[in-house]
């Protein structure tokens, strides 16, 4: 029963891998939409693509979006970003943002959607133009987020676990210039998601475990 209890103890700290997109080798899977400024803001509007950039970034490659119209513009995560992601609650949401103007700031900076539910979150004043800017969020609801529209209510523990576990769209924010069509460019790099942990660890921490027991298993025969 030690030996039990020492296995499942250990198994309660399997790492969290997070995801990172440093976009050093291409766009990673990140794609663009237009929003019609008007929740829902993390499903719909007009398909963007983004354009990839080598150098630039900080340091590397990046991703950026020229502004196509009078709409709002966010980056797109893609698909290996999305579904079961419960590991997730209460770690970070990190990416870096450079922009080539911010004379407004009235939608959301970074949506969660999942579970029929959708987390918005204002992550505060625009960014400087021309600058890279790290930004580092919490994924609970005590990170300042509110459901539906920046005036919405604050979600509950429950309801920020659920959007995790059924997740369908995480959208950054690119557009903080208000007439830029054509002239506004919005550049993303360094995303750090953390998720659930892969099948090749797992399937490492498993073995690891199951030698512990065994080792522990065979002591406790002997040492008496």
């Amino acid at each position: 029963m030690k030996t039990l209890g020492l296995v499942l103890a250990v198994a309660t700290v399997l790492p969290v891998r997070a995801m990172v997109f440093d976009f050093d080798s291409g766009a990673q899977g990140w794609t663009g939409a237009d929003n019609d400024g008007q929740s829902p803001f993390g499903t719909g509007g007009v398909a963007l693509s983004v354009d990839y950039q080598s150098s630039g970034g900080n340091p590397g490659g990046h991703i950026s979006i020229t502004d196509p119209s009078n709409l709002d513009f966010y980056f797109v995560a893609p698909a290996n970003v999305l579904g079961n992601q419960s590991s997730a609650y209460g770690t970070t949401l990190s990416w870096e943002l450079k922009v080539t103007g911010n004379t407004y700031d009235p939608v959301p900076d970074v949506v969660l959607r999942g579970a029929g539910l959708e987390l918005v979150l204002d992550v505060g004043p625009a960014p400087t133009p021309d600058l890279w800017l790290g930004y580092s969020v919490v994924l609970n609801e005590t990170g300042g987020w509110r459901k539906g529209t920046l005036s919405g209510a604050t979600p509950t523990a429950s309801e920020f676990q659920a959007v995790l576990a059924d997740l369908t769209g995480l959208r950054i924010r690119g557009e903080y210039f208000a007439g830029g069509l054509g002239s506004e460019v919005g550049s993303l790099d360094n995303v750090n998601f953390a998720a659930v942990p892969e099948p090749a660890e797992v399937l490492g921490w498993s073995a690891g475990l199951c030698l512990a027991g065994a080792f522990w298993f065979r002591r406790s025969r002997f040492v008496r």
